[in-house]
């Protein structure tokens, strides 16, 4: 009987009696690559173990004196120019060499002078296989025996051409090997309705599943609206349901060490406000929101209006928060040019990156017409950052297209409650709970409660400290009280039965 559970039990926060601190960052002077890259932005960079950078953009179009794919040593200054008229959104290391792939283009390797030359080309994208609907390679993710899934949207069965099956033709997921020809047995994966599906990118969760994201409602037959996962052998994961309301352009920009899903959407909705459209979420591994997150409004200023906007990558800190980086200028209500830090929960912190940013993109006789934007974040082994975009000054310094940042100490951030002034009681119960807080000018918090997988399961926003808090709907578990009040987080677990 539930009478015969102890009662009055108080279970404390497990906080420290201390200032949370958070990293702080400053330009590492001893990285500058002048004016080798300019009017052109950096799209992405890959680091060396010599601390050589790797940089792709779109600088040979402007007569930089680097080319659009450049070596650059570990002071910034040119080591190798390799004059090419493409450029890719994304880098890998693969092989002796490297892959270039993302946005409107297919898929390459390619190496410096002196590596070793494969034969490769990437088969869907000969001319026998010039389909309906054109062809991308979106994303790319390489397997431990050097297999490559190519993510976008190809057209695999020339035998289909010119034919009113030729939509049937379509694949979003394929696996090649290192001459770019198809894996012999790979189910390659199709997603339907409407007929230009694509998927936009491809992440591998720690269980070895894959999240695969994009333009879509069914993958395989199976009914998902944008998002889906997939089993380990690459076969549909039909427990996994997408939370989105309808079918929207969405990418998956950031799997963090919690496997939660951060995700941009072309103005998704989500079941908890269907009337409301949102740009950026964070979902759980299981394919459910994660109420814990606050959705950012995020701004970009052009010509003194302000348009919506997004962040482009995202680096998970070592102290436990996030570095976000994009063409924006405003996150909320916050100013900040192309860079910023959040808490877990989204908010934003303060004292990092503040006034400090991508200024402007002016260089002789060329203004960029959208401004400025920060489109890669690299992290380097010392615990440095490496930002690069599409920018002529940094934080008031000339740093043009590339910027190294280092740590610079903390900034305190809110203060946490110790575990002496935070009860619950009864503790385990299995209708209701009393919170009491020692801090006698805390009247009310807004209070809230999760489940172990970080799921929402009841809230209340005007909570009167000491007052009785129903929880006899709640199943039986473990859960965790969290409540907030003028700048502090109070936390703790309470076991209901």
């Amino acid at each position: 009987m539930k009478s015969s559970i102890l009662t009055g039990i108080l279970i404390l926060t497990c906080a420290l009696n201390i200032s949370a601190q958070v990293l702080n960052y400053e330009i590492d002077p001893e990285f500058n690559s002048g004016n080798l890259l300019n009017r052109g932005g950096v799209g992405s960079t890959l680091i060396h173990t010599d601390g050589s950078v790797l940089v792709n953009g779109s600088f040979q179009n402007w007569n930089s004196p680097a080319g659009n794919f450049c070596l650059l040593n570990a002071d910034g200054s040119l080591n190798v120019s390799l004059s090419s008229e493409n450029s890719s959104f994304k880098l890998s290391f693969y092989l002796q060499g490297y892959l270039g792939f993302g946005g409107w283009g297919g898929i390459g390797y390619f190496n410096l002078p002196g590596d070793p030359d494969f034969n490769f080309y990437f088969e869907f994208f000969k001319s026998i296989y010039s389909g309906p609907l054109p062809s991308h390679v979106r994303d790319a993710y390489i397997d431990e025996n050097n297999y490559i899934l190519a993510a976008g949207r190809f057209f695999t069965d020339s035998t289909l051409m010119d034919t009113n099956m030729a939509s049937q033709g379509l694949r979003q997921l394929c696996m090649i090997d290192s001459t770019g020809a198809p894996v012999p047995g790979f189910p390659m994966i199709r997603c339907a309705q409407p007929v230009n599906s694509e998927i936009y990118s491809i992440k591998k969760l720690s269980s070895g599943k894959f999240i695969i994201s994009g333009f879509f409602q069914e993958v395989e037959g199976h009914q998902t609206n944008s998002i889906a996962r997939l089993h380990a052998d690459y076969s549909v994961d039909t427990s996994f349901v997408s939370p989105l309301q309808s079918n929207v352009y969405s990418i998956v920009q950031h799997i963090d060490s919690q496997d939660r899903i951060w995700i941009f959407l072309e103005y998704g909705t989500l079941p908890a406000d269907p009337d409301s459209q949102v740009l950026h979420a964070r979902f759980l591994s299981d394919g459910s929101v994660d109420e814990t997150f606050q959705s950012p409004v995020i701004k970009l200023e052009i010509g003194g209006e302000l348009y919506d906007s997004s962040f482009s990558r995202i680096f998970e800190d070592s102290d436990d928060t996030f570095i976000m980086v994009g063409q924006f200028s405003h996150y909320n209500d916050t100013v900040r040019r192309g860079v910023l830090k959040i808490y877990d929960n989204g908010y934003i912190v303060p004292e990092v990156f503040e006034n400090f940013g991508a200024d402007e993109a002016v260089w002789d006789n060329w203004i960029a017409p959208f401004g400025t934007h920060i489109s890669s974040i690299t992290p380097l082994p010392d615990g440095k950052l490496l930002l690069g975009g599409q920018f002529s000054s940094f934080g008031g310094e000339p740093y043009s297209c590339l910027v190294r940042l280092q740590p610079s100490g903390y900034v305190g951030t809110k203060n946490v409650i110790s575990k002496s002034e935070l009860k619950f009681y009864p503790n385990p119960t299995s209708d209701r709970f009393r919170l009491e807080i020692s801090n006698e000018n805390l009247s009310s918090v807004h209070l809230k409660l999760y489940d172990l997988t970080g799921r929402l399961s009841d809230s209340n926003d005007n909570y009167r400290v000491g007052s009785a808090f129903q929880i006899n709907h709640l199943s039986p578990g473990i859960y965790v009280v969290r409540a907030e009040s003028e700048g502090q987080i109070f936390s703790g677990k309470l076991i209901v039965y």
